[in-house]
């Protein structure tokens, strides 16, 4: 069984003290659960890849039991940080007794996407720091499989619903606004017409 309990809660800790925010399908799950055809297996964040925020990321996973790797070399104390550049991400992984192993993948560099852009699209979930509609959509649109483009086509239809139902209310508020106003003005006419 996947140990959501462990992926929310690191997760948590990592957005609250670090310049990053969860998406892939956990992300998902707590904010458009309806576009997943299957459970999340583990968490995905994206970071600012400032060596710092790294360092501060990498370091909190291990204080947390994590082992994390960097395309499969273990990162330790004294690990050169500049070869991350190029790799793409890190992946923390625990073993919690009777669950499968809490996987947690930090991508810091992301193809044809500015990452502190997408990390300004953002929302709380739970506590936690996750992608807003927008920037999922973003995300998304650089993704080759199949399933997540149609998950990004499932939020595009979503917002654009959204936005559609937004604007209508807004013309029906301000409909009743003047009409509001319209009697208000016409009750104060007839009150000085009776003086």
């Amino acid at each position: 069984m996947t140990p959501y309990f462990e992926l929310k809660r690191i997760a948590a800790e990592l957005t609250e003290n670090f310049d990053c925010a969860l998406f892939g399908s956990l992300g998902l799950e707590l904010t458009y659960p309806e576009v997943l055809d299957n459970p999340p297996g583990d968490a995905d964040l994206v970071a600012a890849d400032e060596q710092e925020n790294l360092k501060g990321i990498i370091q909190l996973l291990q204080a947390n039991g994590y082992t994390v790797y960097s395309w499969e070399e273990p990162i330790a104390k004294g690990f050169n940080m500049e070869i991350l550049t190029g790799r793409l991400y890190i992946r923390g992984i625990k073993h919690i007794p009777e669950h499968k192993p809490a996987i947690i993948d930090v991508t810091y560099e992301l193809k044809g996407i500015e990452i502190r852009d997408l990390l300004r699209m953002t929302t709380i979930k739970e506590g936690i720091r996750v992608l807003n509609i927008d920037g999922y959509i973003m995300a998304l649109e650089i993704c080759e499989k199949a399933k997540h483009l149609q998950e990004r086509e499932l939020l595009i239809k979503k917002r654009n619903t959204t936005q559609e139902k937004q604007k209508k209310e807004q013309t029906l508020l301000f409909g009743m606004k003047n009409k509001l106003t319209f009697a208000t003005q016409n009750r104060k006419r007839g009150c000085k017409l009776r003086k």
